[in-house]
């Protein structure tokens, strides 16, 4: 059986939050769609919370199917056991502790069907315990601006303000890193943008990006998470090179890796601080125009980098003041 579009949820530890995103999706006014669960060996209650609610929906039933993994295996692989029993013309992932709007499917499908898009992209919300933040996406002419945008973040990475044709993961045999928990989206979606070849937007949001899950892969941040960003970052790297972009926005690119290299420093332990300030040095030189952030990063980044050549620097300024006038007379 075909739909026109799949819809594809990982879960994994969202009990807390799992009813609000399946009815937001069992209660779209489009119908012609799937929803495809897969449940990453979740620890929690989120097993009895789906098979529950979907008593509640029984008209609805037929559309869902729940994929069980045995053992954790991660977002990444969870996100490619979706694809792989995907059977949409066009897919979207929505992750277990976000919501949308009912109308999201019906206005992006519309949008994807009359403008032969590949992708549609829409607006979404940043979504706190007691507040919204509305995020607007705009859309540049070309793909390698898009591909710009996203790692400059003036678009979002994610995969879920964005309807995308099936057949542009088939027909480039694209699939989700799955070693990589973070990241793994920003680098599809760069993947995704470069093989496109037509790019819509929708100026109104769906999405409810919730911003309160400390547990979620993007909120808790470890090792393992650190990890990953400098390994997606090789990845983001071997493509556009491979694809000759990186060299064409050679600036775009370091001030993606200083802003990555802020992120880890901020997160990591004092054992492993000096290990990632020596991270990314052909970077060094963007330090202080990087304009992804703040300026007491900038200072404070360049400052840890180059500490010990001011020092010495300092020292030697302090020396020679001191020789001119006879100071130093037993200094060596």
């Amino acid at each position: 059986m075909s739909y026109k579009i799949s819809v594809i949820v990982p879960v994994y530890n969202t009990e807390k939050y799992i009813t609000k995103c399946l009815c937001s999706l069992l209660e779209q006014s489009f119908n012609d769609y799937e929803i495809i669960i897969v449940n990453d060996a979740s620890p929690d209650n989120c097993t009895n919370i789906v098979n529950s609610l979907l008593l509640k929906y029984p008209h609805k039933k037929e559309i869902v199917t729940i994929y069980t993994h045995e053992y954790n295996r991660g977002i990444a692989t969870t996100r490619n056991t979706g694809l792989e029993h995907a059977q949409g013309e066009y897919l979207i992932y929505i992750d277990s502790d976000d919501y949308v709007e009912s109308d999201m499917l019906e206005k992006m499908y519309n949008k994807a069907n009359i403008e032969k898009a590949d992708i549609v992209v829409a607006d979404y919300f940043d979504t706190f315990e007691n507040k919204e933040r509305y995020v607007y996406q705009r859309i540049p002419p070309s793909k390698e601006e898009c591909i710009k945008w996203l790692l400059t973040g003036q678009l979002h990475g994610s995969n879920s303000n964005k309807l995308v044709r099936h057949k542009l993961y088939t027909d480039n045999k694209l699939r989700y890193c799955s070693d990589l928990d973070m990241y793994e989206d920003l680098i599809m979606s760069i993947e995704l943008f470069y093989y496109s070849t037509k790019i819509k937007y929708v100026n109104k949001a769906f999405l409810h990006y919730v911003q309160y899950n400390s547990n979620s892969y993007t909120k808790k941040i470890t090792q393992k998470s650190i990890s990953d960003i400098v390994n997606a970052c090789k990845v983001i790297e071997r493509f556009l090179s491979e694809k000759h972009i990186i060299n064409k926005h050679k600036e775009t690119w370091m001030y993606f890796l200083i802003k990555n290299k802020v992120k880890i420093l901020l997160n990591t332990d004092k054992q492993q601080y000096k290990t990632y300030l020596d991270l990314f040095p052909e970077t060094n030189n963007f330090i202080l125009k990087c304009p992804l952030i703040p300026f007491y990063y900038k200072m404070g980044l360049w400052c840890s980098i180059h500490h010990f050549q001011l020092i010495l620097n300092f020292l030697l300024s302090l020396k020679k003041i001191k020789k001119k006038y006879g100071f130093c007379n037993n200094v060596g």
